[in-house]
């Protein structure tokens, strides 16, 4: 008597040899499997790593900042937040309070400067208090985390990340004890100020708080200037147990006494009826936030596939299920047993799955690899401030999770055993005569018919499936395309921008001289058509304002407060021309206009509309900073607007002066030397303008800045174009992403239209022929093959769009200029799927006009 084991051996052999028949239908079905597991995979890793995994912390379910709200100026807008602390308000909070067992701050300095062997470098980091690390729970890679002792006063100890140890000291396992310099600038000048730090921990290139990119962490000790008059962001643990509601109960009580509400400014504003001025919020919340619908519709999206995939499937196996009626007729006459037969299926079936798991394992692990690299910027230096890491939160903790790859497989192997056992099942129990004996469309048409339907069921939810993620892709990417067509007021094409970095001990003369010696170092190389210099060039977000702007006739006081207050900008006099803005009225700034020059300002025109009623402002004396006392500025020119923070957000009032001047105006206003140099100075922002390939000057722009300064460095060197395409990483991969799953639906729409009518057509060849041979027309016999492809398309694309109107309203905050229910995109994919779905059935339709009647007369 055979064993079970050899019975299985030959099912298994059987099985393989019939799927080798058969590659057509073996390929579609693994490559169908697989992609829906593989990327179902991915994205659900995606989601499960963000959403719902918690952070790689200690207790961090129990981390929560603390958020002062207010009013906003417009009804609509979101509440105002305010996370930050002040050191004592720190302190006091946590003798107050009963629910949260530890606080931390944390200050994230935009310039900190460290001499290297390559000239100064920026480094981005944090000042925090000494028990971040063990409240976080984290381990250092080398050495020690910082502790209390670190806090005392002259404690000049440093932990560096993982990154700048083997950036900046080319992984020295001697680091420990090294000495380092580091100096903070800007409004942070001073909170380290070049006194030389000894390392005393390496933290693992898995530490990612509070920047994804931080190089050094400092403590915040005793007598620093952040105790005294700054303050920074703060994170607390609650009491093992207590709810969010009873932190933020007591939040309320202790803020209002710590921190009574102000009697004017923004945060003065009375909150909405139910809304409480403190909130207590989870960090991970606070983290994920933005990111969350966005990935919810993806979740969504991805789900849809892997239905549309399963569905697929199944109409694959149903219709070689039923192609296979007399060979099961056959095997059962000659004494196999139904259990046998129905074992054969499930083991063809297996097999099947087993193979399209494998592929989709590996394909997971490609479309993991995809994601992270589409979610990433690429931001070099300082554009890893406003652009982050990634685009998506906790982006290095992504992996293929084995737990949703098995759920996958899961789902994929139940659907074909189940539904590759049902023909089996079925056809097991039907009378064997009766199949032997049918011909074409004889005995067996109820039950074909049957299948016929339920394949037709199959595809028209495929196609609504499909149809409605077509819109959704259709919305993003035409999103997409029109914020990059957008105009920014500049021309990106042929520029090349570099941040330059200075040594830390150059003062203020010094650096203004480096920048003048620069400047005209640039001008004088024949391929560098334009040069201008900025203190923050676009799309790093950086604005500031100066005061308060006074146009002619108007007081300081009617102008405190305008929501129109223009941003500042100090520019060199070539800049604006080397950045392809265009002149409205008036002129440009000439090499005259220097510090001994009358001041002048240009304006864009949202300044002429807003705070001009649109008249030309040319020739008419302001007060950019509300210093009556002081000489006024002469607007010369208007220029167009020009997109400086993102390119999805509207243009703000802006005024732009020769940085020369800023430099004069700030000293004679007896401004504070790092209020001084972040105005007219700030990130040293150069762009050069070729008519080559931008990429290929910086070699030479590099050798330059060495041959000027040795000493200096740059932080970041890029073309123009290429950082505005990092600027716009977000909305590239959601279109993309959602753009991959609609066409991935879209082939298996049209796969399963092609697939019902080429089955149709085979087993209606007797018919066809018997109807050719009495007379009917080839066409009548296409158009009636077509029809039924069309009702199909017809009723999915209907419901389809259908449902997209009521989905799709969960993308209005992904989309830029375009409303969820967009006509040309409803009726751009209607034309899309109509034509795919006419194709797919037009040619199995073409092969029924081709039948021979003598043939089809003959056929089984």
């Amino acid at each position: 008597m055979r064993s079970l084991a050899a019975d299985l051996r030959d099912d298994m052999s059987y099985a393989l040899r019939g799927l080798r028949r058969s590659p057509g239908f073996t390929i579609a079905a693994v490559l169908t499997l697989a992609l829906g597991i593989g990327a179902a995979t991915a994205v659900f890793s995606v989601v499960n790593t963000v959403l719902l995994e918690p952070l790689p912390y200690k207790d961090s379910d129990r981390l929560v900042r603390i958020v002062e709200r207010a009013a906003p100026p417009n009804p609509t807008a979101p509440l105002l937040r305010r996370t930050g602390m002040s050191w004592s308000e720190m302190t006091e909070w946590r003798k107050a309070s009963k629910t949260m067992s530890e606080m931390a701050m944390s200050l994230t300095p935009p310039i900190t400067l460290m001499p290297t062997s390559a000239g100064s470098a920026r480094l981005t980091g944090a000042l925090v208090s000494a028990n971040m690390f063990a409240m976080l729970g984290a381990r250092a890679r080398l050495g020690r985390i910082l502790d209390a002792t670190d806090e005392a006063a002259g404690s000049n100890v440093v932990v560096i990340s993982a990154g700048a140890w083997q950036r900046y000291f080319q992984g020295d396992p001697g680091i420990l004890g090294r000495a380092i310099t580091l100096k903070t600038l800007g409004p942070e000048a001073g909170f380290l100020d070049g006194t030389p730090l000894t390392v005393v921990g390496v933290m693992p290139a898995t530490f990612d708080y509070p920047l994804p990119n931080a190089d050094y962490w400092a403590p915040i000790t005793e007598g620093s200037p952040i105790r005294k008059s700054f303050g920074g962001g703060v994170i607390a643990k609650l009491q093992d147990g207590t709810s969010l509601e009873a932190a933020a109960d007591e939040a309320n009580a202790i803020g209002d006494g710590l921190r009574p509400k102000p009697a004017s400014g923004p945060f003065s504003r009375p909150l909405p009826a139910g809304e409480r001025r403190f909130a207590v919020e989870g960090i991970k919340e606070q983290m994920i936030a933005a990111s969350r619908p966005a990935l919810r519709v993806i979740a969504i999206a991805v789900g849809a596939v892997l239905l549309i995939v399963c569905a697929n499937v199944a109409g694959l196996l149903l219709a070689r299920g039923t192609a296979r009626q007399r060979e099961v007729a056959v095997r059962l006459a000659v004494g196999a047993t139904r259990g046998r037969i129905l074992r054969q299926f499930i083991t063809e079936s297996g097999v099947l799955a087993a193979i399209g798991g494998v592929l989709g394992a590996v394909m997971a692990v490609g479309f993991v690899y995809l994601l992270r690299e589409f979610a990433s910027p690429h931001a070099q230096g300082v554009f890893q401030l406003s652009f982050g890491g990634s685009m998506l939160p906790r982006l290095h903790e992504i992996g293929v999770d084995g737990r949703l790859l098995a759920l996958a497989i899961g789902l994929a192997v139940i659907t074909a055993l189940v539904v590759g056992a049902l023909p089996a099942f079925r056809m097991s129990r039907i009378d064997q005569a009766q199949v032997m004996n049918d011909r074409g469309a004889g005995g067996q048409g109820g039950a074909r018919r049957g299948d016929t339907r339920a394949r037709s069921v199959l595809v028209v939810a495929q196609m609504i499936v499909a149809t409605m993620l077509l819109v959704g892709a259709g919305l993003l990417i035409n999103s997409f395309n029109r914020l990059a067509r957008v105009n920014p007021g500049w021309n990106a094409s042929g520029l090349l921008m570099f941040y330059l970095v200075m040594p830390q001990d150059y003062s203020t003369a010094r650096k203004a001289a480096l920048i003048d010696t620069l400047l005209t170092e640039l001008r004088r190389q024949p391929e560098m058509r334009g040069v201008g210099y900025t203190y923050a060039g676009p799309l790093l977000g950086i604005v500031d304002t100066l005061g308060v702007f006074v146009p002619p006739g108007r007081t300081p006081e009617e102008m405190r407060g305008n929501p129109d207050n223009p941003h500042v900008r100090a520019v060199s006099h070539d800049y604006l021309q080397t950045m392809g803005a265009r002149l409205v009225s008036g002129r440009w700034f000439e090499p005259s206009d220097d510090a001994g020059a009358p001041p002048v300002i240009i304006v864009n025109r949202t300044v002429m509309r807003r705070l001009f009623n649109n008249e030309d402002p040319v020739g008419r004396l302001v007060h950019m900073d509300g210093y009556m006392e002081q000489p006024p500025q002469l607007i010369i020119g208007v220029v167009e607007d020009m997109r400086q923070s993102r390119l999805d957000a509207e243009p703000t009032p802006q005024m732009f002066i020769d940085y020369r001047q800023m430099l004069a105006m700030t000293q004679a206003r007896k401004m504070p030397t790092a209020a001084q140099e972040r105005l007219s100075f700030g990130f040293l922002s150069f762009f050069v303008r070729t008519d080559r390939d931008p990429a290929t000057l910086m070699p030479a722009v590099r050798s330059l800045v060495n041959r000027v300064d040795a000493a200096a460095g740059i932080d970041a060197m890029l073309p123009m174009e290429q950082l505005v395409a990092s600027s716009i990483t977000r909305q590239r991969f959601y279109a993309i992403l959602l753009g991959l799953f609609a066409a991935i639906a879209t082939v298996l729409g049209a796969i399963g239209i092609y697939g019902v009518l080429a089955y149709a057509v085979g087993q209606r060849t007797q018919e066809i022929g018997i109807r050719m041979a009495l007379g009917a027309e080839r066409g009548a016999v296409l158009r009636m093959v077509l029809r039924r492809g069309i009702v199909l398309a017809t009723i999915g694309i209907v419901l389809g769009l259908a449902g997209a109107a009521g989905l799709t309203r969960y993308l209005s905050g992904m989309l830029f200029d375009l409303t969820p229910l967009d006509p040309p995109t409803y009726v751009a994919v209607a034309i899309l799927f109509a034509t795919v779905a006419l194709i797919a059935s037009y040619l199995p339709a073409r092969r029924a006009t081709q039948v021979d009647p003598v043939v089809a007369l003959r056929h089984d």
